[in-house]
């Protein structure tokens, strides 16, 4: 096998299939500790914040009550938007030239300190257009507390843009695990002071207080950790390296094709309940949206190994092409785990709704089912997006998102009249598979990725799954209700993990084999 960088070393992964003492994906990604230790800290990162959100968004809907807590819910949808502006792909276009001088401590620092200084000037910018807002937005909404609720906010929109830089710089320089105290200090410093004000009886006021002052101590502590770990300048510089100093132009222009692409995608994740709402009713775009937004965390593996393997493929000058068995061994691996997700979710989908929603969301049981395809993609969707990023081709992803954006919209359009919520799950099944299947032909002629070499582990995971989908209709059936639901689901990992030996994959066990030797050698 040979990439067009030159004949694969030793260390490269060989085709599926070869003989046993090739390293499955998993047993590679966690012999690899700079992956494995990037990877198990953004999972924690996410696993926190996802927590800290679902308790507080819990306790702040029981305290507020509806009213106020609508007036919070439209202050921070005026102050999401606020944060995509804010932002301007600069974090992630920032991160790109951080990845490929990962080695070359001047350029970090050069581009860090460019980012920071653009960063300051679009927060500035974002704080005085959401003041100048306040001003309308009482009249707009007919809600007097809108106004000061959208000014404090604004403080949150500055403090979640330095945080975004911060943990994408940390992201592509390998230090995420540096992270954790910035997503700490911000989840706990918002959650104590939001209860604690609205306790105190400052209500939605209270409330916006304490998430703008979670948001600027994340800021803070999250700008203090990233000087402390930032490698210091030494005697190499740029010039030695290929490199040449970051422009403002430069970083402007790659990262305006990343809010292109941020900006369709938020469409695109909102585009199938708005036409629902406007053709069907909000009741049918409820149904619809809490399956939709219990998918999210079904991403958060993909998202994790993206996080640790993607920045990798970024270039210097000197290199001619990355090394791509990391990310191949990455994309066999989220094989095996989104195969272990489809058969509850094709079986369960009423029982896990009824569990995670209540009985009124019972309906959304037969939209996740049929979210199947969509839901197993997810785990690719991250990995192959932020590849193509990190290798500055972001330009190229902008065609892709309309053409997905557009393709999910117009069979909505067209069909909703005619099936219903059927139409959005055709629709976002096929727009999202285009997605993934148009980034990895990209990253295929980039890279010359070997595709064939993982078909085996694909085809044992699609068998294993098959076995496990068959074995809980015909033995289980309806999924247990309430509290062994989580029982089952357990059960079902286990029972796949067991079709995945039945079939010849061996990737369980030399995972196991792999963290065993890690420990070893601590």
């Amino acid at each position: 096998m040979r990439h067009r960088s030159g004949p694969v070393n030793d260390r490269r992964l060989r085709v599926i299939g070869a003989p046993s003492a090739e390293p499955t994906p998993i047993a590679r990604i966690a012999a690899e500790r700079g992956v494995a230790a990037n990877a198990a800290a953004q999972l924690a990162i996410q696993a926190t914040t996802a927590a800290f959100t679902a308790l507080l968004t819990v306790l702040l809907a029981r305290l507020l009550g509806p009213r106020d807590f609508g007036v919070l819910s439209v202050g921070m949808a005026v102050a999401s938007v606020a944060s995509l502006v804010a932002d301007f792909g600069v974090s992630h276009g920032a991160a790109r030239f951080l990845a490929e001088r990962r080695a070359v401590p001047s350029g970090l620092r050069q581009v860090v300190v460019l980012a920071l200084r653009v960063k300051t000037a679009l927060s500035v910018a974002s704080v005085a257009a959401l003041w100048a807002l306040s001003l309308f937005a009482p009249a707009v909404f007919a809600e007097p507390e809108i106004g000061p609720v959208i000014r404090i906010l604004a403080l949150a929109v500055a403090g979640d843009s330095f945080m975004q830089f911060v943990a994408a710089a940390f992201q592509a320089t390998g230090r995420i695990p540096a992270g954790l105290p910035m997503v700490l200090f911000k989840s706990t410093s918002e959650f104590v002071l939001t209860v604690t004000l609205v306790l105190a009886g400052a209500g939605v006021v209270g409330a916006a207080l304490g998430r703008a002052s979670g948001y600027v101590i994340g800021a803070l502590v999250g700008l203090g950790t990233l000087f402390v770990v930032l490698p210091r300048a030494g005697a190499s510089g740029e010039e030695e390296h290929g490199f040449d100093p970051v422009s403002t132009r430069r970083l402007f222009t790659y990262s305006s094709a990343i809010l292109a692409i941020d900006a369709t995608m938020i469409l695109f994740n909102q585009i199938d309940v708005l036409l629902v709402g406007a053709l069907m009713g909000s009741a049918s775009a409820g149904i619809l949206a809490a399956p939709l937004r219990l998918t999210a965390f079904l991403q958060y593996p993909g998202l994790s190994l993206a996080a640790a393997i993607a920045p990798r493929l970024a270039r210097a000058p000197d290199e001619q092409q990355p090394r791509v068995d990391t990310l191949m061994a990455g994309l066999r691996a989220i094989a095996l785990l989104q195969f272990a997700v489809l058969p509850p979710v094709l079986l369960w989908g009423e029982a896990i709704m009824r569990f995670a929603l209540g009985s009124r969301f019972e309906d959304s049981g037969a939209v996740l089912s049929g979210l199947a395809l969509y839901v197993f993609l997810l785990g690719f969707g991250p990995l192959v997006t932020m590849s193509v990023n990190y290798l500055g081709d972001a330009a190229k992803r902008v065609p892709i998102a309309i053409a997905v954006l557009t393709l999910n919209a117009a069979v909505d359009v067209a069909l909703i009249p005619v099936i219903g919520l059927a139409a959005p799950i055709l629709g976002t099944s096929l727009s999202y598979t285009l997605y993934v299947a148009a980034h990895v032909r990209l990253l295929e002629r980039t890279l010359a990725l070997p595709l064939g070499s993982a078909l085996g582990t694909v085809a044992r995971a699609a068998a294993a799954a098959a076995l496990t989908t068959l074995a809980l209709f015909l033995v289980v059936g309806s999924a247990p209700e309430g509290r062994w639901l989580p029982a089952a689901l357990i059960g079902a990992l286990g029972l796949y993990t067991a079709a995945l030996l039945a079939v010849g994959e061996r990737a369980p066990l030399r995972a196991l084999e792999a963290f065993r030797e890690r420990r070893k050698s601590r």
